[in-house]
């Protein structure tokens, strides 16, 4: 729909309507053909059946308001406001580790825009504006109306629009570094932004492959829904709308809980509470401080996987308790959970034995075999 708009206002205003007639006609050629694929492998009737809704909502726009349980799939979707298209769309849309990269880039695309304007470049300026604003906000509003939490690759598409934008920027610094102090300041300018902005990426691609990101929120999902009772608090420090999305029963708003008094005032709502602690949990002022107030309250750290893990909370229950719970949960089958709760279960030693026991039998190679063995012998019996 965005392009057939652009088309639209390209066909009222352009000089050479015959050629944008013609690529018109290309563009529906390509979408038969891809609606008549779709049709062939068995997806036609939930294509229609999702943008006849889409469209529905488009027309009674209070249907975007409607609760969780209401849209399709069962979700809040993203929120509508400027704190979260900020954080949670441009921020890891551009650079995910530096607010002052992110906020120089955007200045820096603002300012391309403002160049082109003034270099009357206004249909380059109008192109690169649609392409960039158009479909976030198409998906955005198809997700909010979906119920679907947002992910960043749903708008890469627009990432080279907003790439040409900052180019436009830095030719204009160009410009603008020429008229104010000659050669030298246009020179320099450039180089000096570029350069703190491709550390700042360089910096930013290592902590990738550094430290890889994918957490398996899917098996997290399933073992809260096998272990949590309906009457249990289950939270997640800085990542509600992914948790939302796969375990159903939370509901939390974006940002909830984003301070340590914040999680205090949850866990004081039940005797029974889990707290989902993942990698993106440091990244908030106090996560770090959440995690050790939860070891000091005694909470039990589960390690469902290598960057993630659930803590287990009582509030009127000590560790040996809760522990002794955990022996009646429905565990998966790893060998790092095992370990993790072997190293909990110190002060009890025939049970910390089992878990190391289950941790060499499902280790994933001789090293880290070896590394169990070892923390099994120094077990005081």
């Amino acid at each position: 729909m965005p392009l057939f708009g652009l088309l639209g206002v390209d066909l009222i205003f352009s000089q050479n309507r015959k050629h944008v007639l013609r690529v018109i006609g290309l563009v529906l050629v390509t979408g038969a053909v891809a609606f008549v694929t779709i049709v062939s492998l068995g997806w036609g009737g939930p294509m229609l059946k999702t943008s006849r809704g889409f469209a529905e909502t488009i027309l009674e726009p209070e249907r975007f308001t409607l609760d969780a349980e209401e849209k399709p799939n069962q979700g809040a979707g993203p929120e509508i406001s400027w704190n979260y298209f900020t954080w949670k769309v441009m921020k890891p849309m551009v650079v995910r580790h530096s607010d002052t990269t992110l906020w120089l880039l955007n200045g820096l695309a603002l300012a391309g825009l403002i160049f082109l304007l003034i270099q009357k470049k206004y249909k380059l300026a109008w192109f690169l504006s649609i392409w960039l604003v158009v479909p976030t906000l198409v998906i955005l509003a198809f997700l909010l109306h979906q119920g679907t939490f947002f992910s960043v690759r749903y708008i890469l598409s627009t990432l080279p629009a907003y790439l040409a934008l900052v180019t436009a920027g830095f030719m204009g610094l160009a410009v603008w570094g020429y008229r104010l102090g000659g050669r030298r300041v246009a020179t320099l300018l450039p180089l000096l932004v570029g350069g703190f902005i491709f550390f700042q990426f360089v910096y930013g691609v290592s902590l990738i492959y550094d430290n890889k990101v994918k957490e398996d929120w899917r098996l997290v999902g399933d073992f809260l829904r096998k272990n949590a009772r309906p009457e249990d608090t289950v939270i997640v420090i800085n990542g509600e709308e992914t948790l939302n999305w796969y375990y159903p029963p939370a509901t939390a708003a974006p940002n909830t809980y984003d301070t340590l008094d914040a999680v205090k005032a949850a866990l004081a709502r039940s005797d029974r509470s889990w707290i989902v602690y993942s990698i993106f949990s440091p990244y908030l002022p106090e996560g770090k401080q959440m995690k050790v107030w939860l070891s000091e309250q005694g909470a039990i750290r589960l390690v469902l996987h290598h960057d993630i893990a659930v803590y287990y909370y009582g509030r009127n229950a000590d560790p040996l308790q809760l522990l002794a719970e955990i022996q009646q949960f429905a565990l998966p089958v790893d060998s790092g959970l095992y370990a993790s709760l072997a190293r909990e279960n110190r002060q009890n030693p025939a049970v910390a034995r089992q878990y190391y026991e289950l941790a060499i039998e499902n280790a994933p190679d001789d090293e880290v075999r070896a590394e169990y063995k070892v923390a099994l012998e120094a077990l005081k019996p």
